[in-house]
């Protein structure tokens, strides 16, 4: 699932580095946030992976890693663009390539992922939740 997510990820990245107008740019975004989907399924691996006494470590590692990267994407894109447009060997704008190579990045982390990582480690079994219901209020 993880692997999925992150190759259809590449998709709005595409969108939105292709977009002619602001519709295509706005719907292109919009998608980019179901992205965060996610960290629903990492959470869930990483619950797999370690023991109940070092889970607590573990999630906070990987939330904060994962804020980490976005910050990071923050901070190291628009002078990515700012590069990527100085170098004159395509007609696009240099915010377009590097919001291309992070949509093809994630593309090619999904295979990456998808031939590399287990649900569960080995010899490990991988339990299914008993109920898979939303919860309801008491009141």
């Amino acid at each position: 699932m993880y692997a999925c997510i992150l190759a259809l990820a590449s998709i709005p990245c595409f969108m939105f580095a292709l977009a002619d107008d602001f519709m295509d740019a706005a719907i292109a975004r919009f998608l980019l946030g179901f992205v965060g989907a996610g960290f629903v399924v990492g959470i869930r691996m990483v619950s797999e992976w370690f023991p109940a006494n070092e889970l607590g470590t573990a999630e906070g590692i990987y939330g904060g890693w994962g804020n980490f990267g976005s910050a990071a994407g923050a901070m190291l894109l628009p002078g990515m663009a700012i590069l990527l447009g100085l170098i004159e060997f395509t007609n696009l704008e240099g915010w377009r390539i590097a919001v291309l190579l992070s949509g093809f990045i994630s593309l090619c982390f999904s295979v990456i992922w998808y031939l590399n990582v287990t649900n569960t480690p080995k010899g490990a079994t991988y339990y299914k939740p008993k109920k898979s219901a939303v919860w309801k209020s008491p009141a």
